[in-house]
């Protein structure tokens, strides 16, 4: 049997935040290295590549994430935990959106919102 879902939250690093960016990730993310967080932050920022802000959270997590934003983070993008954006960018790799939570999720039991099956 699965387990309630948690949630992931991944955003774009708007250009020229790259500071309060590192530093929200070094505490929001404390197994990645230094380094690391620096190369996504700058990725994210020069290229646009959207990056793992918050892992395995829960719902009210997200609710309260998304009232108040960082100012560094222009857009984010909700996703069952372990989901990759990348995996909703081609039709042929197509997973689920839920309209109403604004929220991306894969597998065949639908949004879990929706259901109530996730980790409040």
């Amino acid at each position: 049997m699965e387990d309630p879902g948690f949630f992931d939250i991944w955003g774009t690093v708007q250009r020229g935040s790259h500071q309060p960016a590192v530093a929200f990730l070094s505490i929001h993310q404390p197994r990645l290295a230094a380094l690391e967080i620096r190369k996504r932050v700058n990725c994210s920022a020069v290229q646009g590549v959207r990056i793992p802000i918050l892992k395995e959270v829960g719902w009210q997590v997200v609710l309260d994430f998304r009232k108040s934003p960082p100012h560094w983070l222009p857009n984010i993008m909700v996703m069952q935990e372990a989901c990759h954006p990348d995996s909703f960018a081609a039709p042929s790799r197509f997973q689920s959106y839920c309209e109403k939570h604004d929220y991306y999720f894969g597998g065949c039991c639908g949004c879990h919102v929706c259901n109530g099956f996730f980790v409040w």
